[in-house]
């Protein structure tokens, strides 16, 4: 008899291996006893796919029977029965299950029982669904910034190809495909060409979109020279700043003439980036010329330093006058703002954050986000592209969104000379693989998922009990309409169950994903599967908005 056992040990072991059958040592029972029966797990799960699962029975000199409670997923399973009353073993049994097409996980309970004693022993066998649940809440308790919108910068037209009247509606016609509304504008320094963005800036306006203006370049007339590293470099001469100012107002007259409202003016693009300003300066001067510029409706911007360097900023936010004159503080985050595990990164963002919630929320202000772009890398295929975009610009939207933006401005909205940009004409040489049919790119749909489902409402809270599900969430002026926006990074499908304070119910949703750009997808509620939360289904690594009405 030992050695019948021997053998038969060494039989159930290569049966594990091969049937997979054992996943820990703490999932065993167990040696079994001198006779009897038993399950070698306590639980088994089969595949929501349905097909062919594996459980073993150990058995010893003892004879077993094996029987199904209820209806349920499991179609069949074989052998019924087995052991013998002297001999031992190991019995392999096939449960054929059916593929598993709800929402929620399910199980059924199979009862292994000794003829000879009549003990009986339980398994649990569960299915989950083929969507892995991830739950969410709302808290729109308080109203946190207000999402002014998104967008881009139109191109310039001293560097490179400026963006189409076709390309233009793409993106922002009120209800169209995209969803944006704000344009920013290089402000010239040569007058003559400021009729070159008209058209373009009085579309977005005519569309009730908003357009604001900055300088990369000053005028020689209202700079001097000054010498930095043995090299003659301009400079902005104090001395004619209130001259400079005439210049911002000049500017605003004439795109009001042309039928361009202008939102805002930004004093410099990235000071920090040249010698034009010292960071003093730019908090002297939005002090002194800052109600002369406001004086005709426009809002001040500032200082728009790239990576919101603090040497800028601080001069600007710490100073209570230049703050009265600093409708938006914005700047640039090309130094990173998502990756919290990257200390250099983390900090920014906690600078950035803290200037929000200490100086901007409690006066009714907030910040923007004006430049940054993520260049689809080179010569990549479609999933590579696609998985850049929603770690990089997507995870950046969605830190923005948490720290406070009040808006978030792509860099160049038409593609040009490269990989950076969210639309391009179909025949475009620079159109890769992420561009569709209709000339527009991945990043162009991620961010819509965003303006869409954003613009014009407040931030609330909302947390995920899942790391790799990330959500934002807003709220309409008069509260009875929430949104949210989910980044599913896991590499497998999610039903998002959201919960609400009030009864919600989802009137539209849509996702982007490797395969799909702004697509209509399943989302229900309240009588579906039993539900009576409002509930998504995420496709893997996927961008997910979805609006809700609220309901007393």
């Amino acid at each position: 008899m030992k050695k019948v056992y021997f053998y038969n040990s060494i039989l159930m072991a290569v049966l594990l291996l091969l049937c997979g059958c054992a996943e820990r040592d703490e999932d065993l029972l167990g040696i079994a006893s001198k006779s009897g029966v038993r399950f070698l797990k306590t639980n088994l799960e089969v595949p929501f796919i349905g097909g062919d699962s594996y459980l073993m029975v150990e058995w010893n000199e003892t004879p077993w029977e094996l029987e199904l409670v209820g209806d349920g997923f499991i179609e069949d399973f074989s052998p019924r029965q087995g052991g013998e009353t002297t001999e031992s073993g190991f019995s392999q049994i096939r449960i054929q299950a059916k593929p598993n097409i709800d929402l929620d996980e399910r199980e059924q309970k199979m009862i292994l029982t000794n003829l000879l004693t009549g003990e009986k022993t339980e398994l649990i066998v569960t299915q989950r669904a083929e969507y892995k649940r991830v739950d969410v809440s709302v808290d729109y308790s308080k109203k946190r910034q207000l999402i002014r919108g998104f967008g881009g910068a139109y191109n310039p037209y001293i560097w490179v190809k400026q963006v189409t009247s076709h390309q233009m509606e793409q993106m922002f016609k009120r209800g169209g495909i995209l969803g944006y509304n704000i344009l920013r504008l290089m402000l010239y320094d040569d007058k003559n060409i400021w009729e070159k963005d008209v058209e373009g800036a009085k579309y977005v306006s005519d569309q009730g979109g908003e357009v604001f203006a900055c300088p990369w370049h000053v005028p020689s007339e209202f700079t001097e020279n000054i010498t930095v590293n043995n090299e003659v470099r301009k400079h902005v001469d104090p001395s004619k700043y209130d001259a400079y100012a005439d210049y911002f107002v000049e500017y605003i007259n004439y795109m009001k003439s042309h039928g361009v409202n202008l939102t805002a003016v930004s004093v410099q693009n990235e000071p920090d980036m040249d010698v034009l300003w010292a960071p003093a300066e730019i908090a002297v001067f939005m002090k002194q010329c800052g109600p002369k510029i406001r004086a005709t409706g426009v809002e001040l911007m500032g200082p728009e330093a790239c990576g919101f360097a603090p040497e800028y900023t601080d001069p600007v936010v710490n100073d209570p006058e230049a703050m009265a004159q600093t409708d938006i503080v914005i700047g640039h985050t090309y130094q990173g703002f998502a990756d919290l595990n990257n200390g250099y990164v983390k900090a920014r963002h906690d600078y950035v954050q803290n200037i929000f919630e200490t100086l901007l929320e409690p006066v009714g202000k907030s910040w923007w986000m004006t430049e940054k772009y993520f260049d689809d890398p080179k010569n990549a295929d479609l999933k590579t592209i696609w998985n850049y975009q929603l770690d990089g610009l997507g995870e950046e939207i969605h830190a923005c969104m948490e720290a406070g933006c009040g808006a978030y401005i792509y860099w160049y909205l038409r593609r040009d000379s490269g990989q950076c940009g969210l639309v391009c004409t179909v025949d475009d040489p620079d159109k890769n693989v992420s561009v569709d049919e209709i000339g527009i790119a991945k990043d162009g749909y991620l961010m819509a998922q965003y303006s869409k489902y954003a613009t014009g409402r407040y931030r609330v809270a909302s947390s995920s009990e899942d790391s790799e599900v990330k959500m934002s969430s807003y709220v309409n002026e008069s509260a009875d309409e929430v949104s949210v926006v989910i980044l599913n990074k896991k590499n497998e499908k999610v039903m998002v169950e959201i919960d609400v304070p009030e009864n919600a119910i989802i009137t539209s949703a849509s996702e982007t994903n490797l395969d799909v750009n702004l697509r209509d997808i399943t989302a229900g509620g309240t009588g579906i599967s039993g539900r009576n939360k409002p509930y998504v289904l995420c496709g893997p690594r996927s961008v997910v908005s979805v609006n809700m009405k609220l309901t007393k």
